[in-house]
């Protein structure tokens, strides 16, 4: 996983059109990343819960009105972030399993070709629009992101 997720981060032409967001809190590179442009565009994050304070959520509200400006949203991650309908407009789910807090056996890189497969899946149900994914499932699921963006139109 390590050298397929370092292949696509130091080349952005592997992975059109994904905007990459990285967790400011727990990676040391992001005070670094801006020296290296080659990398594309990373976005520094702390997870949805700073868009849902800002503003008492109006933040998430119109970032999630021009993601879904842009075609389809796909929510892929963990069983209880599709309970987030109203949050993310979504329509249409892949579950990504998540032992820590919702006791599924496997992972997102042990099961990354299944998902892979419902991911095509989504996508096809819209065959002449843009899906959006939004993904949660960690550094593998990064991985699969990068992967799925260069095999696809």
């Amino acid at each position: 996983m390590c050298s397929q997720l370092a292949r696509y981060t130091k080349d952005p032409s592997l992975r059109p059109n994904v905007d990459m967001m990285f967790s400011l809190h727990i990676c040391p590179f992001a005070k670094h990343i801006d020296q290296f442009p080659k990398l594309g565009t990373w976005y520094p994050v702390f997870g949805f819960g700073a868009f849902l304070r800002e503003e008492r959520g109006q933040v998430l509200a119109e970032m999630m009105e021009a993601v879904r400006s842009r075609g389809p949203v796909v929510v892929v991650g963990p069983a209880y972030l599709n309970r987030l309908h109203e949050a993310f407009g979504h329509v249409g789910f892949v579950k990504v399993p998540n032992g820590k807090f919702c006791h599924d056996v496997g992972d997102s890189w042990t099961l990354r070709d299944d998902i892979e497969k419902q991911m095509l899946a989504a996508s096809g149900r819209f065959p002449s629009q843009s899906v959006q994914f939004l993904a949660a499932g960690g550094m593998s699921m990064k991985v699969t992101i990068m992967k799925m963006a260069s095999i696809t139109p």
